[in-house]
């Protein structure tokens, strides 16, 4: 969401790190009682600078001015998992890296890793959840090989959990990474297939 009112001009943006389930596990108050707030005036300020559609993603492969980066699960993004839709081909967009969502997450604590877990590296032990990842040395972006002083634009399969991946980069000093709107159901459709990379 927190992109999604960037998008549209929208600065003063508060996200709850863990959302509710987090605030709850913490045993903080919560209540019933539907809030009453005065009625304000929001003027849309569109900022396109954020968003990404497929043709700019083509002139990339061309151009490579931008990383772009895939919030997709590893099988997904390597084109090893088939797709749901038949007309989106499997695997991902030439040259693009893997930061798949969940690796974003401390799921020990239903939050967003910490700056130094997004950028150092660090052993998250999460033997108490019953999670492959259990003992994965988080090394979120410079394991992906992801230079955060060069711009980058976050994708995913729709659009959404991209949205996480430029949340983490902003916790990490990114701020305002742009999106691929339509993101691999767009350009798994559209793309020829010299245009799609898949890893063994």
């Amino acid at each position: 969401m927190k992109w999604l009112f960037q998008l549209y001009g929208h600065e003063r943006i508060s996200v709850l790190d863990g959302g509710l389930l987090r605030w709850k596990l913490k045993g903080l108050p919560v209540t019933t009682e539907r809030p009453s707030y005065p009625r304000g005036r929001f003027e849309v300020k569109m900022k396109k600078e954020l968003m990404r559609i497929y043709d700019d993603v083509v002139a990339n492969l061309h151009n490579g001015t931008e990383q772009l980066v895939d919030a997709r699960e590893e099988d997904c993004f390597a084109g090893r998992e088939p797709q749901k839709n038949t007309n989106v081909k499997a695997g991902h967009v030439p040259g693009a890296k893997n930061i798949p969502l969940e690796s974003l997450i401390d799921m020990k604590h239903c939050a967003m890793k910490s700056q130094e877990e997004l950028l150092n590296g660090e052993l998250i032990c999460l033997a108490d959840l019953v999670l492959t990842l259990i003992g994965w040395p988080i090394e979120v972006f410079k394991a992906a090989q992801v230079d955060l002083s060069k711009p980058v634009v976050s994708m995913c399969q729709t659009g959404m959990t991209a949205c996480g991946l430029a949340l983490a980069a902003d916790v990490v000093g990114k701020p305002n990474v742009p999106v691929y709107y339509g993101s691999w159901t767009d350009y798994g459709q559209r793309a020829a297939e010299h245009e799609v990379e898949k890893d063994d």
